[in-house]
């Protein structure tokens, strides 16, 4: 049998005392939060979770993720799609949106997010065209803007 030499036997150093004192108030807390969330009415945890998911993930690295890059997915399948298609997702998802609304799981600011990148696509035209469908009490008469 080979003999292992003394130096490769020597203990390693332990870890800093404070990193880990940190990582275990670290790790109790988010047992707290898990506790919390767990047992918390759904009306009340699921807007705070969407909210904190949405801030988390605003300004998402342009680096793959675990799914691969969502952004870049969902631009080449945008770029692929026919106006149909794309009508029919949009139309879809704001639909989804309001179906989850009700249930207070859709966070307010990815709706804005979405009602601003459908503004922005707009000409100055469109949009005035829009606008003339609301009336000065914001109530949008039905028909073709």
């Amino acid at each position: 049998m080979q003999q292992v030499p003394q130096a490769a036997m020597a203990p390693t150093a332990p870890p800093d005392a404070t990193a880990f004192a940190q990582y275990c108030r670290q790790r109790q807390q988010a047992e707290v939060l898990a506790g919390l969330v767990t047992r918390a009415p759904r009306e009340i945890v699921v807007p705070i979770c969407l909210a904190a998911l949405d801030h988390l993930s605003a300004g998402m690295p342009e680096a793959d993720t675990a799914w691969g890059d969502l952004r870049a997915d969902a631009r080449f399948w945008a770029s692929v799609a026919t106006p149909q298609e794309l009508r029919e997702y949009v139309a879809a998802a704001c639909r989804q949106m309001v179906e989850d609304r009700a249930d207070m799981t859709m966070a307010e600011g990815p709706r804005k997010v979405l009602f601003v990148a459908l503004w922005d696509s707009l000409s100055e035209r469109e949009r005035k065209r829009f606008l003339s469908r609301v009336d000065p009490k914001g109530i949008f008469r039905a028909g073709r803007a």
